[in-house]
């Protein structure tokens, strides 16, 4: 009898777990106003991680161009191992290096003028505040230094364990979101996490981390919010190279850059291939 009573609860609980997950879609401008309605209106919050992606969520490049944006990222990927024939994973080191040195120098902008202090009052109201990004291991450093230029600061946990830095959980491109995510929640047990709230504009790591998160005992709730970037003109690979080429020859005479292209191959060659398919505006490629 003992038993089947423990069964009937251990199902019970199954069942309000899968019942008690929102999926929304919200539009980018409106992330603040989303905690605002439907968060802050909670006394406070305790036991509650909050993820939020960091490119097109927090963060987004200059309207107009593609210089340090993530479909960039992909899109050289993409060609180094279309074109260059090298593995994806040696494409990513070599792409990382050089989108290193276009962060330090490329200033980004926040998606909305109140998401420092948005985050700030999350961690006010005792939510743990975390940036979960895609971007290479890497970047780590020159991520944390761009996001803190712009007013933001996550809560101050770090894992030597785990790609995580004063709350930036860097995950790169070898593991998927959800798998990261099970990570974190490990690494966080003694946290005793029971709500997760995660922002991110690409539905293939919502439906990763609901996945690998709904099997977790101790979390009793979670939103999933698809951030909904504003219309923009299709990215062109070809505009966002010679955007590249314009920075690697803006920045010949800075000195830091300047050591750092003498030892890197992948902006050497890069660089060569600036000169024979760019400079000349007939060129099919450019």
């Amino acid at each position: 009898m003992i038993r089947v009573f423990l069964i009937f609860i251990s199902i019970s609980c199954i069942l309000i777990q899968a019942e008690d997950q929102t999926f929304l879609s919200i539009d980018r401008a409106n992330i603040s106003h989303f905690f605002e309605t439907q968060v802050f209106t909670q006394n406070d919050l305790p036991n509650t991680l909050i993820l939020l992606d960091v490119d097109n969520t927090l963060i987004t490049h200059k309207p107009g161009t593609w210089l340090s944006s993530s479909e960039h990222f992909y899109g050289l990927i993409d060609m180094l191992v279309n074109e260059k024939h090298l593995s994806k994973q040696q494409a990513i080191d070599s792409v990382d290096r050089l989108l290193m040195e276009v962060y330090k120098r490329t200033p980004a902008l926040l998606t909305g003028p109140n998401i420092p202090e948005t985050i700030k009052k999350l961690k006010t109201k005792g939510a743990l505040v975390i940036g979960f990004t895609a971007r290479g291991t890497i970047l780590l450093d020159t991520t944390l230094n761009q996001l803190n230029q712009m007013g933001i600061q996550f809560s101050p946990v770090t894992s030597s364990k785990l790609f995580l830095k004063d709350g930036l959980f860097t995950v790169g491109q070898s593991i998927s979101k959800g798998e990261a995510a099970k990570a974190l929640m490990n690494e966080l047990k003694d946290k005793y996490i029971q709500k997760v709230i995660f922002l991110d504009d690409k539905a293939k790591h919502l439906a990763s981390v609901q996945m690998a998160l709904k099997g977790l005992p101790m979390i009793d709730k979670a939103i999933y919010a698809h951030v909904i970037i504003p219309p923009e003109s299709a990215f062109n690979l070809q505009k966002a190279n010679q955007e590249l080429c314009d920075f690697i020859e803006t920045n010949q005479s800075d000195s830091e850059f300047k050591a750092f292209f003498a030892k890197n191959t992948f902006a050497q060659d890069f660089w060569r291939d600036c000169n024979k398919s760019y400079s000349d505006p007939s060129s099919d490629k450019y």
